[in-house]
């Protein structure tokens, strides 16, 4: 009694696969025993005899003359037995041959993996019960953490209705299960914002693991999320209740009084579209959903108004400010004109300020990101890598592309280009995934603001297989994104908030910072337009001891924006608040911190508030500490982690070298600043785990010549691993030291970045040189590769063109590696960075080394390698 299921969630244009089913050899014969023991009831004794493999030798027969009524039970549980092993295999092998993070999730070869579970079911006793496959298939999906991996069951192999408790409840920041929202038959029983404490006898957090490791998800809060979702809905295409016995649960009251009470599964309906009349819902509890079929808690107000139901729009009054409210339930029922015009109806509104609603928002197509990206006017081009299982080599294939046919398409007339707060939580995924990212990406002047819990980080693109007997349709990511130049994928990592919170819209909009420092002298400090520094006042920190240091411009603005997004009114007992550290802007009255409860007040002023940003906790992030009477502002400061000598000979003078973080990662030296990496992962900064973590060297070289002048040269290299080694990216940048000042002296990351032009294809040679750079190389071709280019080549000439215009060729992503290696044998380390390379229409793909080497004080670039022209440096980059 739900709604269709909408076949493909994920970020892709594919038309879902039916595998066409061919009647094995077991079928046919099962099938003629069956006709003939139909016809032994009506003929005589001299039917031919009828026979199966025995299952405990298959070239054995089992006779059967005149089968009976029992006999025919048998053979049919027989038959469906073998269908239901053959369409556990097929999954098997559609997993094997298709799943994109088969590897980098199980650790074993596809091969492996399938080997592994013809094993498995070779050794099971199948029996022909329906639930025995679905119980199969629930426990396989199992495998996999992963918000894309799915399993829909056909009618026929749905062994219960749906069911519901009558209640969904979600997992607040504090680890509590709390119910959102209570369906009007068990009223009388519980309300909004009771707290389950247990379930049937045991720990709700027990009972919520239990169920999490029926259908993991690719972050560990989106698993815990979606598990208390189905806690009390149990869906007949995707089960995971064994059973429907009452449930007794412990809830503790908003009032504070514990209770304990019973509640009995019932049948139920469902419904996700917004204005969907449930006419088939016969009286029965009719459960809303969001369109990716999980139980809702999205928040839509009564007054709330659509042009297309996808898209809920509603406005609010804040004080001065008045906040448009947008929600979009999707990323793909609704179209360019659908947006177009409820953008037209919220700006008539005039509103100051935006809010998107992603709370509970499903995925979809990259055509809507784009959409609701051009309504806020970000209009740059977006470029991404795409990694799926080729056809031709059933091995992951790394391209990259961009969606300028969508963009040319994009003709917007209502857009804005203010301030946004969008709300995000653990089950928006895939098209929202991706659509709060871009958008973190481009927040290049604070008009974002992110609050709630982080999305659900799943960053592929999925398609829907049929199983040929069954029926039952199982989804596999086939493909994984990742936003070109971001740091890290989408898939296991998702985007995390500014402002961690549980607050609804509602009580966030009452408790936000739009009106808190009305009567303040504060309040046009914080409110003004902090992206210019011409705007940014002067700030001075005190810590503990009184004495007031200058801090930096970047530092004040980080402290502005603290106090501006994450301030909420706070009354105290003035008896608990004790200041630790004092923020003087040049003319404002001075702000006193309490940073081990993350409160402040205004000197002379009673009014408390909180700002969690403040707090001891992350205040470091802040004012690390002070070293000589200055101030330190970086909360990972890292001694050199690495240092080492090229030349193998000793400094003779120590250097004041510092590497450090501070929303950025930077390198100083004798108090002058180098930005190494603009936006690191901070959570990679101080990981211990090698599949998320930054790797980090230093080196130092000094001048040949001591005498003469003292000269350094500075490499910096940091590498980042991510996803079990599925993937790295890497910085390396050189800086010149020379009588006590710092310069830039090159790149690595820059060079690639440059473009690649054709000079010559001759006799399945093709040359290209780096334009820049003057750095021409040439790749000998494979049979495959010159058959291709030839043919383009042809191609091209018949229509007057010429390849060397034609064809392009580029990096498909940053710096991937660095080594040091004595590449050409002369006692000395060269610098070696590999990249990954691709041509258009022929697709010649190519890893890359470049070759850097030390020279008069300076690390030069002398040469590009191709790989298959470099045994050597293919060993020490295995």
């Amino acid at each position: 009694m739900f709604p269709k299921r909408i076949k493909s969630q994920g970020l892709n244009y594919s038309v879902s696969s039916r595998k066409k089913s061919i009647l094995s050899l077991m079928l046919l014969l099962s099938l003629m025993l069956l006709f003939s023991g139909c016809q032994a009831e009506q003929s005589h004794k001299n039917t031919p005899q009828a026979s199966i493999p025995s299952e405990t030798n298959p070239t054995t027969t089992v006779e059967l003359e005149n089968p009976s009524v029992e006999d025919k039970s048998i053979l049919t549980q027989f038959v469906q037995g073998a269908l239901d092993k053959e369409d556990y295999l097929e999954a098997c092998d559609l997993i094997a041959k298709k799943y994109i993070y088969l590897e980098p999730q199980l650790h074993i070869t596809p091969e492996k993996f399938y080997s592994d579970s013809k094993l498995y079911a070779d050794q099971m006793s199948w029996a022909g019960e329906k639930s025995q496959l679905v119980y199969e298939i629930r426990k396989l999906m199992s495998k996999f953490k992963d918000g894309h991996i799915g399993w829909f069951l056909s009618s026929d192999y749905r062994i219960s209705k749906s069911m519901t408790l009558g209640f969904v409840a979600t997992l607040t920041t504090d680890d509590q299960v709390i119910i959102k929202k209570v369906y009007p038959y068990i009223e009388d029983k519980l309300s909004p914002n009771d707290v389950i404490l247990e379930w049937n006898g045991i720990s709700i957090h027990d009972e919520i693991h239990k169920l999490a490791q029926l259908a993991p998800k690719s972050t560990p809060i989106s698993t815990l999320e979606h598990a208390v979702r189905r806690l009390s809905t149990d869906f007949s295409f995707m089960p995971l209740q064994d059973t429907y016995a009452p449930v007794t649960l412990k809830i503790k009251k908003i009032n504070g009084t514990v209770e304990t009470l019973t509640l009995d599964w019932t049948e139920c309906s469902g419904y996700t579209t917004y204005d969907e009349a449930n006419d088939d819902a016969d009286d029965l509890p009719s459960i809303f959903l969001t369109p990716s079929l999980i139980p809702s808690t999205e928040e839509i107000p009564s007054d709330a108004s659509y042009i297309h139901p996808s898209l809920i729009y509603y406005t609010r009054a804040v004080g001065d400010e008045m906040v448009a409210i947008l929600h979009p339930r999707d990323f793909y029922r609704w179209s360019q004109q659908d947006l177009d015009q409820t953008m037209k109806a919220l700006l008539k509104q005039e509103p100051t300020v935006f809010l998107i609603d992603l709370k509970d928002t499903s995925g979809g197509s990259f055509d809507q990101v784009l959409f609701l990206s051009h309504a806020l006017n970000i209009t740059d081009h977006f470029k991404y890598l795409r990694n799926a299982i080729s056809e031709d080599t059933g091995e992951p294939l790394l391209t990259h592309d961009n969606f300028d046919f969508i963009e040319s398409e994009i003709n917007l007339k209502n857009t804005w280009d203010g301030k946004v707060i969008f709300k995000i939580n653990p089950i928006v995924q895939s098209g929202g995934d991706f659509f709060s990212r871009w958008m973190q990406l481009k927040n290049s002047n604070n008009r974002f603001l992110f609050i709630g819990t982080p999305t659900a980080g799943a960053g592929a693109g999925t398609d829907s297989f049929v199983l040929s007997h069954s029926k039952i349709e199982i989804s596999i990511p086939i493909r994984d994104y990742q936003i070109f130049d971001d740091d890290a994928p989408i898939e296991g990592h998702g985007v995390k908030p500014d402002l961690l919170t549980d607050m609804s819209i509602e009580v966030f909009l009452k408790s936000a910072d739009f009106d808190l420092f009305i009567g303040t002298a504060i309040k046009d400090l914080v409110r003004s337009d902090i992206s210019a520094n011409r705007e940014i006042p002067s700030l001075q920190i005190a810590q503990g001891h009184g004495i007031y240091y200058d801090a930096s411009d970047d530092f004040t603005k980080r402290v502005m924006l603290a106090i501006r997004q994450y301030t909420t009114f706070n009354p105290r007992d003035p008896f608990d608040f004790k200041d630790n550290v004092k923020l003087k802007f040049e003319g404002y009255a001075p702000i006193l911190l309490d940073t081990k409860q993350g409160l402040f007040k205004f000197e002379n002023e009673k009014n408390i508030y909180s700002c969690e940003a403040l707090s001891s906790q992350l205040w470091r992030r802040y004012v690390m500490k002070i070293i000589n009477d200055r101030p330190i502002y970086d909360s990972f400061e890292k001694d050199v982690l690495f240092r080492k000598d090229l030349r193998r000979f000793v400094t003779q003078k120590n250097l004041e070298l510092l590497l450090f973080y501070d929303g950025a990662v930077r390198i100083s030296v004798d108090h002058e600043v180098f930005t190494v990496i603009d936006h690191p992962i901070e959570e990679a900064l101080e990981s211990g785990d090698p599949s998320n973590q930054y790797t980090t060297k230093v080196l130092v070289r000094d001048s040949y010549d001591k005498n003469e002048k003292d000269t350094r040269l500075i490499l910096v290299g940091i590498e980042y691993q991510f996803v079990n080694n599925y993937g790295s990216t890497a910085w390396l940048k050189s800086y010149l030291y020379e009588n006590h000042k710092l310069s830039k002296d090159l790149d690595v990351n820059e060079i690639i970045s440059a473009s690649l032009s054709i000079v010559a294809y001759e006799n399945g040679l093709l040359t290209l040189n780096l334009n820049g750079y003057d750095q021409i190389f040439t790749i000998p071709l494979t049979k495959d590769e010159i058959q291709r280019i030839e043919s383009y080549i042809s191609t091209l000439e018949s229509t007057g063109m010429h390849f060397t215009e034609q064809e392009e060729y580029e990096f498909l992503s940053n710096l991937q590696s660095y080594k040091l290696y004595d590449y050409d044998q002369d006692g000395e380390d060269e610098v070696i960075a590999a990249v990954n390379m691709r041509g258009g229409a022929s697709g010649i793909s190519e890893k890359l080394y470049f070759i850097f080497k030390y020279n008069d004080d300076r690390l030069h670039f002398t040469k590009i390698i191709p790989s298959r022209s470099a045994q050597n440096l293919n060993t020490i980059f295995e």
